[in-house]
């Protein structure tokens, strides 16, 4: 075989491997890049929508009795638009093999743990409708607001992830995971509360023990969010 043709030859594998090369890198940027940017904003209004019923479960124990028809149907609303993100998350995870900024199993993972949330606030509202609650107890405002200041950072910490500021994840987290512990210790406190005295009513009791132990799920779900994210963040420093 001559010299000229193995240079050729050469040369001309060298060519298809460049273009190969270029192509390939082209489809992936496009690719990744259309479907990054969906599945982050998808992500960012599911993290809201966390917030925003957190929100509205909060106005539901503060509001009046004859008010509170409005806030549980914003909750039923919000749990309604939340499974609607949760499954275009999942459609663009089951036909995308590229995702820059975060794993796949963890994007099904914290999919799933933001459905949590919205789930379980569901399940507080139905039990505020089973067992027909009148009166609020006072520690349940309390509890609210842990419920809410946690939702609160949730679409920060997805922002952060996104952007890969894993520094201000890690950051945030301690402060986030001591909210989730005082949750814990007033559930604690609330139901002691609710068995102290002789006039206690056993009925009255076991409704609001359900009640606190569902608030308290509700912080446990926020915090299976933050600790997926936690996760991310420590791997990728």
């Amino acid at each position: 075989m001559s010299q000229p043709y193995l240079c050729t030859h050469s040369r001309a594998r060298e060519d298809n491997v460049v273009m190969f090369s270029f192509f390939s890198r082209l489809f992936v940027n496009i690719f990744k890049n259309r479907s990054d940017g969906v599945l982050e904003s998808l992500f960012e209004q599911y993290a809201r929508k966390t917030a925003e019923c957190a929100h509205a479960l909060d106005r539901l124990f503060a509001c009046e009795i004859e008010e509170r028809a409005v806030s549980i149907q914003r909750i039923m609303r919000l749990k309604g638009e939340g499974d609607l993100l949760k499954k275009q998350i999942n459609e663009i995870l089951d036909h995308s093999f590229i995702i820059s900024w975060i794993d796949k199993s963890d994007a099904t993972l914290m999919a799933n743990q933001l459905d949590d949330c919205l789930r379980s606030m569901r399940r507080v509202v139905k039990h505020i409708q089973i067992y027909n609650v009148g009166s609020i107890r006072p520690q349940v405002l309390s509890f609210t607001a842990y419920i809410v200041k946690m939702a609160e950072e949730i679409p920060v910490m997805v922002e952060d992830l996104r952007h890969a500021r894993y520094d201000d994840i890690t950051s945030r987290y301690p402060a986030f995971s001591n909210l989730e512990t005082e949750a814990d210790d007033l559930r604690t406190a609330a139901v002691s509360d609710l068995w102290q005295g002789n006039g206690a009513d056993p009925l009255t009791v076991m409704k609001w023990e359900r009640i606190f132990q569902g608030l308290e799920r509700i912080t446990d779900h926020e915090r299976d969010v933050a600790d997926t994210m936690m996760s991310i963040a420590r791997a990728s420093k």
